[in-house]
């Protein structure tokens, strides 16, 4: 056989190489720069940013009490510091919980610590008013102006003073130009309640119309003209000295007071917060003080309070009885609400907000037994007082479990300044001239104010803030360093980019109004 034929070897061409293995390619400096400084931001939105507010394991009080109303929440989310208290005619007993001071991680408060009341304050003014028709002092039919003849003529003063008690009358809230002046402090976290004087207060609503009358519509600015009514048809100066003498008084509540100026203020009482973790501002004024806009109590006295309306010796107990069918279910008394429970219970009972705090009493009048609970942030605790009162000792009742607030408006305000947030990022990088990077980052610094004020903060904490915040400073740095290397603005429409920078600083400004 012949010899197998070889094949010879060609020789590799010039510029072919045999392939190594090499070093694996380096990451950007950039990029690594940019991942340092988010790494920043969501460090410091963790220890600096909106906190994610709870109650912490401190309790004061009854153990067993604290232990079931843990129980009772299905989360606490918004939550900050409570007290708590059940009771009927004869005793009961009272919880603190979590926090009421500045820090998270304070002692718990008792059931002397003092807490802003808010609207609670309405059932004292409906005291003076029950009192006052037992007295002969006015007659459920008689118009308002009849005791504020400042008001004469005018569709307020035609009211009835029944209607006013039973949220019937068809005023407002407060009046439209008070209501207009407190949106901008509702914002910005100011008292809404400045400079609201007896004299400009009754001017304003001289001019204020009526709307709906005779159908259920909850006005504080009602409750504050019977409360100041009353006190002129007992002949007494002011409201707060009429309400000392009618209902603290007889009643011992000696830890009760009224703040009609910052000097009121008891000294040591709670501290509110926003659901952000922000301190929230004292409501101060004179006109609105028998609406409860600064009424600061304790749960002892709250307690004594509602002890003696189930038994039925409180001043005025009979304003609780309903002379007004709200449907539904509900029934209004003169300024208490009345509403049907679960298996076969009626509660009686009112709430209260201020700027930074939640309360509510509830009275199962057929059962005799109270729950009260004052709470020091803006997380609404009327759903965990119906709960308390709808259970029987350690059994959950079958009312809705107690949530907390819808989260969903505050995942959609922090998308919304992720959005802008990432525009700015966009124009640092890709701008083409410094009045646009300038303008976006403008609203980038807006949108921080807007997440900070209206974000997720009783479900998450400061490190989602902490992502927009890493974001915007690596827009920042970048607009700095591309700064050099950009013209001041486009060669064309150069005047566009202009109004563009204007609106930016306008928005930016409207932005930081909710900080």
């Amino acid at each position: 056989m012949p010899d197998e034929m070889s094949i010879p070897t060609l020789p590799a061409p010039p510029h072919a190489s045999t392939p190594t293995a090499g070093p694996a390619p380096k990451r950007s400096p950039l990029m690594l720069a940019a991942l340092g400084l988010l790494i920043i931001g969501i460090a410091m939105g963790w220890l600096l940013g909106p906190q994610h507010q709870h109650l912490s394991d401190a309790t004061a009080g009854d153990q067993a009490l604290a232990e079931r109303t843990r129980m009772l929440l299905d989360n606490d989310n918004g939550l900050r510091g409570q007290v708590v208290a059940e009771f009927t005619a004869n005793g009961g007993n009272w919880a603190g919980l979590g926090s009421a001071g500045a820090d998270l991680d304070g002692p718990a408060p008792t059931d002397q610590t003092v807490f802003e009341l808010g609207s609670i304050t309405k059932t004292f003014t409906a005291s003076l008013y029950q009192q006052a028709i037992e007295k002969g002092e006015v007659k459920p039919e008689d118009r308002l102006e009849q005791y504020v003849p400042e008001l004469a003529g005018s569709p307020a003063g035609g009211v009835s003073l029944e209607s006013l008690a039973q949220h019937t009358s068809g005023l407002p809230s407060v009046t439209p130009q008070t209501g207009a002046e407190s949106l901008l402090p509702g914002i910005t976290n100011e008292n809404l309640y400045a400079g609201t004087t007896m004299a400009r207060e009754l001017e304003r609503a001289k001019a204020t119309p009526l709307s709906k009358a005779g159908t259920s519509q909850y006005s504080n600015l009602g409750i504050s003209l019977l409360g100041h009514a009353m006190a002129r048809a007992a002949d007494a100066p002011d409201w707060q000295t009429l309400v000392q003498q009618r209902v603290l008084d007889p009643m011992g509540m000696s830890h009760t007071t009224f703040a009609a100026t910052e000097d009121d203020v008891p000294a040591g009482a709670a501290v509110g917060h926003l659901y952000n973790g922000l301190r929230a501002p004292r409501w101060i004024g004179e006109f609105y003080l028998p609406a409860g806009t600064s009424t600061f109590t304790t749960a002892a006295d709250l307690t004594r309070w509602g002890q003696a309306l189930l038994a039925g010796t409180a001043p005025g107990s009979a304003a609780m009885d309903p002379t007004f069918d709200a449907g539904e279910g509900n029934r209004i008394g003169r300024v208490w609400n009345v509403t049907a429970g679960p298996e076969g219970k009626e509660f009686t009972w009112h709430n209260g907000g201020t700027g930074g705090f939640r309360t509510q009493l509830v009275l199962d009048r057929r059962a005799g037994r109270g729950q009260l609970i004052l709470s020091n942030t803006t997380r609404w605790v009327d759903a965990q007082a119906f709960r308390m009162a709808a259970s029987d000792d350690d059994q959950l009742s079958p009312v809705p479990p107690t949530k907390g607030e819808n989260p969903i408006p505050g995942w959609i305000t922090y998308g919304i300044a992720a959005l802008l947030v990432l525009s700015a990022v966009w124009t640092a990088f890709r701008g083409k001239h410094r009045l646009a990077m300038v303008g976006s980052l403008l609203i980038g610094l807006g949108a921080l104010a807007l997440a900070w004020a209206g974000g997720p903060w009783d479900v998450v904490g400061g490190w989602a803030y902490g992502i927009l915040l890493g974001a915007m400073i690596i827009a920042t740095v970048q607009a700095v360093r591309r700064w050099p290397s950009v013209p001041v603005r486009p060669k064309k429409w150069w005047g566009l980019a202009i109004a563009s920078l204007v609106l930016s600083v306008l928005i930016t400004v409207a932005l930081f109004t909710f900080f």
